[in-house]
């Protein structure tokens, strides 16, 4: 039983293995269950075991990666800028990120994280911002999780020259700035 389990583990590998070395090179709509079992070494009947299409296999696989990054999230009682454990997911899975996330990749996921990320961190800066209206938070959350995946995006194009840690005490450097410039009192010193 193990020897199928591991027969079937290398094959999902190879096919992941497989579909990120496509999406570097072409558009996801492009690449085809032949692209990819010839790039994997593996029969079409192979493939078919798995997954019904390309795109089984990439929801897969990006499944896999929110999930990863939904357990990544502080705890309710810890800060609501603790980013380090979300920065370590796409770190450990910075060739996934970069090929769904890159010009080939699925334009959809972005969104995905976007929401997923929405539910955790405006909860908490509810309690951080009382004053603010609920409206005000998503435009916040808006501008502070683009400038974020920007942050994050670049960094994993330059090959990670930081450290993981280095990236979240810059991410929460900047969000505390944007957060200070939102402090109730600070709109009057503006129009001033």
């Amino acid at each position: 039983m193990s020897g199928t389990n591991r027969r079937v583990q290398f094959t999902r590998n190879a096919l992941r293995g497989a579909l990120l070395e496509l999406i570097r090179q072409k558009p996801i709509k492009s690449i085809t269950v032949t692209d990819l079992c010839s790039c994997a070494d593996i029969n079409r009947s192979t493939f078919y075991l798995h997954y019904k299409d390309v795109y089984d296999l990439l929801g897969e696989m990006e499944n896999d990666l929110l999930a990863q990054m939904r357990g990544a999230f502080p705890p309710e009682n810890e800060h609501a800028l603790g980013m380090l454990p979300m920065i370590r997911v796409v770190y450990e899975n910075r060739t996934l990120c970069l090929a769904i996330q890159g010009e080939n990749g699925d334009p959809r996921f972005a969104e995905r994280i976007t929401r997923l990320s929405r539910e955790a961190f405006v909860s908490r800066w509810r309690q951080t911002m009382p004053a603010r209206e609920e409206h005000q938070i998503l435009l916040i959350y808006s501008f502070v999780s683009a400038g974020a995946a920007a942050v994050l995006m670049q960094w994993l194009r330059d090959d990670c020259p930081e450290s993981p840690e280095e990236v979240a005490e810059l991410l929460r450097q900047f969000a505390e700035s944007c957060f200070a410039s939102f402090a109730p009192g600070t709109a009057d010193k503006h129009q001033n």
